[in-house]
């Protein structure tokens, strides 16, 4: 008996993500990704990007730049706490980091965390709101950062 119900849990968990992956598959072939944006390389459509109670929050915070990537640092008002960062990473081909540096203020449209260490945080848009400095970011963060492995660029 025990044998049948794992097989059939097993068959039921196959059809749910064969269900998922046909789904998936669709919206891509109808020029959407599976958050409704628009996948045709020319523009992004946020459904509901300045909102907290959807798919999308926007946020603001400071940055950390290292070797590879760009981090971005909570300020304590939205779910997660002040200092804790989340390695970002673009969700849009409008999205480039390249030209912010470690104390900057920026505002970021995101849609997800994973919960990874570190945690990263996918990107629909980001905007310069004021130039930082080193000084700006409390050092705590800077020996989180490079705990992990990554040069922090100061």
């Amino acid at each position: 008996m025990t044998r049948k119900i794992k097989t059939a849990a097993l068959l039921f968990a196959a059809a749910v993500l064969f269900a998922f992956a046909v789904s998936c598959t669709e919206a891509e072939a109808d020029g959407t990704d599976t958050n409704n944006n628009t996948t045709d390389g020319e523009s992004t459509t946020l459904t509901n990007a300045d909102t907290t109670d959807g798919e999308y929050m926007t946020l603001t915070g400071r940055v950390v730049k290292t070797d590879c990537a760009l981090f971005f640092i909570f300020d304590g008002s939205a779910l997660y706490s002040e200092n804790q960062f989340a390695m970002m990473y673009s969700r849009s081909d409008d999205v480039d980091f390249d030209d912010y540096l470690t104390g900057d203020t920026v505002e970021i449209v995101m849609s997800d965390v994973l919960e990874c260490s570190p945690m990263q945080m996918g990107v629909y848009s980001i905007e310069l709101l004021e130039r930082g400095c080193a000084d700006d970011v409390d050092e705590s963060v800077y020996s989180e950062i490079e705990s992990s492995g990554y040069i922090v660029e100061k």
